[in-house]
């Protein structure tokens, strides 16, 4: 609601997606992406990076965040999952929050498919380059870095987000391929199990889903947001001479 009310004032509108600019004045609108941390453009190698999260090599990686306070839904859903795993199958990189963490711990130690439990990763770059597939929110940010480390994802927006605006990112993503998005209300742990078991058994659509990534992905984002303020200001400057 903010913005609406501040973009037909403003000289610049800077947005991340195509599918935003319809709903701002095109002649003050720029596609510049959303900026990511200078890590996520020059990340470690898968190899490296599971060497780094002691993963087992051979077996599909699969990292669940929620975001740095973790997702009540995406942890539910994860607990009911988690036991219907083999343990040769899949192992996960699982960021709970501080709130979930004990009782998903007491889950991955009782399951046959190797889990590790984090409440908080400081190395979020390293936990992306290690993954086959991702499960996320759907936040700006956290869809940036994905498409930037051209990542497949299953995306689970928040429906509480203002203007319901992760489902668009969500959305986005499903549009070009690189996502398949599931609404909070439908991740359980059956959905949840059956989609990343269906997606890893499918290379080439995870490869696919991975180029897809690749397609919304603005690495330099910061770059572009910091050209068109320094060339607006130049303009007014010269222009008020």
């Amino acid at each position: 609601m903010a913005n609406r009310i501040c973009a037909p004032r403003a000289d610049r509108i800077l947005l991340s997606y195509p599918d935003t600019i319809g709903e701002y004045p095109k002649a003050t609108a720029r596609l510049v992406g959303n900026p990511v941390r200078g890590g996520f453009a020059d990340p470690p190698s898968p190899a490296d990076a599971r060497e780094s999260f002691g993963l087992v090599d051979g077996v599909p990686v699969v990292l669940v965040s929620g975001g740095s306070q973790g997702a009540r839904t995406l942890n539910t859903a994860m607990a009911s999952a988690l036991p219907g795993f083999q343990g040769d199958e899949v192992q996960f990189v699982w960021m709970t929050g501080n709130a979930d963490a004990e009782e998903a711990r007491r889950v991955a130690e009782g399951a046959s498919a190797r889990a590790q439990v984090y409440a908080y990763i400081d190395d979020m770059v390293g936990a992306c380059a290690a993954a086959d597939l991702i499960v996320s929110r759907a936040g700006a940010s956290s869809t940036a870095e994905i498409a930037v480390m051209e990542k497949p994802s299953i995306l689970v927006p928040y429906p509480h987000a203002a203007e319901n605006h992760q489902e668009q990112n969500a959305r986005a993503f499903e549009e070009t391929g690189a996502a398949v998005v599931l609404l909070d209300g439908a991740c359980t742990g059956a959905a949840l199990l059956e989609t990343i078991r269906a997606l890893l058994g499918d290379g080439r659509r995870l490869a696919a889903m991975g180029d897809a990534a690749r397609s919304l992905a603005r690495p330099g984002a910061a770059e572009a947001i910091v050209d068109e303020i320094l060339s607006f200001v130049f303009e007014e400057s010269e222009g008020a001479q």
